[in-house]
C-alpha cells in the first residue's frame, strides 16, 4: 500500500481509536500574516516587528464510559465543561458556575472533531503525503491538505474551518498509529496564520473519576492528573526558568522530554534517549533543587571533579548514575546498557539546550 493509502486508512478508521484519552494542546493565532520564513513553524517573537502569535491552551479528557471534560484557558481564566451522557455543565475559574443543561448546548471545543475524528475533514480536502516525521514522541505522516472548492465538498468545510477558515492549504501531522491529527498549520498565500497542535497525548490510561463531576472545586484532582506534559525537546528552555543541559553529541536515537510543572515546585524536566548503540538508554532529570532519587545499588561509586558517580556491573546490563550541579541546575544522569567511558563522556560534554525556535524536521521519502 502507498503512503497515501496508509494515511487514508488511518483517517477513515471506524473502530474505537482509544479506550480513554487525555490530550493537551494549544492554538496559536496571528492577527496578520507573518513574513515568509524558511522555518516550517514560527513560535517565537518576530524580531522584525510582527507581533507574536496569541496562544490559547486547551485540554480534553474522555473516559471509557464516554464522559468528557474540556478546558480552555482564556488569559488567566479557565473555562471548564463536563458531559456525562445527556447532562452537561460548565463553569469558570473566575466566576464559578456558568451553564447547565441536557442534550444540546455542551460547551466543548469546536476543533475537537477535526483532531480526534479525522474522517470528518476528508470530503473537503485533497491530500498529499510529504514524508514522515516524529512529533511529541509519536511517529507521524506529514501531509499537505488543499481545499476542494466544489459544492460537494461542503460537508467537511464546517469541521475544516475550525482548523483555520479561509486557508489555501493546511500542513498536517497525522499520528501513524491511531490516525489522530497531532498538528495542523493553516496557511494563506504561504503564510501560517493559525496553528493547532497537541503538546501531550496519553492513551488508555486510568483517569480520576472526579474529573468528570460537574463541580468546579475539583481542581486538586485535575492538577494531579495533568502534572505531566510530554513536550518537544526544543520547547523546554522556553517553559522553565532554569538552564537545561543536554549532551553535546548523542548517537542517533529516539528522544523524549517530559515536563512536570503542575503542583510541583520547583518543576522537573526529564529527558530520555533510547536506542543508543542498539539497546542503550540515557535518562536526564533536571531541576533547581537537588533530585530526590537514591543512587543505584552500586558496586563502585566515587567523586571526580564536579561529578558524583555510581556504577553497577552486577547484572546483564551495566548501569551508571552521575549527579552534578551546573549553573544552578541539579542534574541526575542515569544510563543503562552503555559503557562507563561513554556515560562519562556524555556527562562531561553537557551543554545548555539552545532556546531557539523549534523547527519541524521532516524525513523525506524517495
Amino acid at each position: 500500500m502507498t503512503e497515501l493509502g496508509n494515511v487514508l486508512e488511518l483517517l477513515c478508521r471506524v473502530e474505537p481509536r482509544f479506550r480513554t484519552l487525555q490530550v493537551e494542546g494549544r492554538q496559536l493565532r496571528r492577527d496578520h500574516p507573518a513574513p515568509k520564513r524558511s522555518a516550517a513553524v514560527i513560535l517565537t517573537d518576530d524580531k522584525s516587528g510582527t507581533s507574536a502569535p496569541k496562544e490559547t491552551v486547551w485540554r480534553i479528557w474522555i473516559d471509557d464510559r464516554g464522559r468528557k471534560r474540556t478546558e480552555l484557558e482564556v488569559g488567566s481564566e479557565v473555562v471548564t465543561a463536563v458531559r456525562d451522557g445527556v447532562e452537561w455543565a460548565s463553569w469558570s475559574s473566575a466566576s464559578g458556575p456558568m451553564t447547565r443543561g441536557r442534550t444540546g448546548g455542551f460547551l466543548g471545543l469546536g476543533f475537537e472533531q477535526a483532531l480526534l475524528n479525522t474522517f470528518a475533514i476528508l470530503p473537503a480536502v485533497e491530500l498529499e503525503v510529504l514524508g514522515r516525521t516524529e512529533f511529541i514522541g509519536r511517529h507521524a505522516y506529514e501531509v499537505r491538505a488543499r481545499r476542494i472548492r466544489e459544492d460537494d465538498a461542503q460537508a467537511g468545510l464546517a469541521v475544516l474551518g475550525e482548523l483555520g477558515l479561509g486557508a489555501d492549504e493546511y500542513r498536517m501531522l497525522i499520528d501513524a498509529e491511531r490516525g489522530f491529527l497531532l498538528r495542523s498549520e493553516a496557511r494563506r498565500r504561504g503564510d501560517a496564520f493559525l496553528t493547532l497542535e497537541m503538546t501531550m497525548l496519553l492513551i488508555d490510561q486510568q483517569q480520576p473519576a472526579e474529573l468528570f463531576v460537574a463541580n468546579h472545586s475539583n481542581s486538586a484532582a485535575l492538577a494531579s492528573s495533568a502534572s505531566i506534559r510530554h513536550v518537544p525537546l526544543a520547547w523546554v528552555p522556553r517553559l522553565v526558568d532554569f538552564t537545561v543541559f543536554v549532551p553535546l553529541r548523542v548517537p542517533p536515537c529516539l528522544c523524549r522530554a517530559i515536563l512536570r510543572d503542575r503542583g510541583i515546585d520547583p518543576p522537573l524536566v526529564e529527558i530520555t534517549y533510547t536506542g543508543l548503540h542498539a539497546d542503550g538508554a540515557l535518562w536526564l532529570t533536571e531541576s533547581t533543587a537537588p533530585i530526590s532519587e537514591a543512587f543505584v545499588a552500586a558496586d563502585v561509586w566515587w567523586r571526580e571533579s564536579d561529578l558524583v558517580i555510581a556504577s553497577d556491573d552486577s547484572g546483564d546490563s551495566s548501569r551508571h548514575q552521575i549527579a552534578l550541579v551546573r549553573d544552578g541546575t541539579h542534574v541526575a544522569l542515569k544510563a543503562s546498557g552503555l559503557p562507563k567511558d561513554e556515560v562519562l563522556r556524555l556527562a562531561r560534554t553537557l551543554v545548555p539546550l539552545p532556546a531557539s525556535p523549534p523547527r519541524l524536521i521532516t524525513a523525506r521519502t524517495g
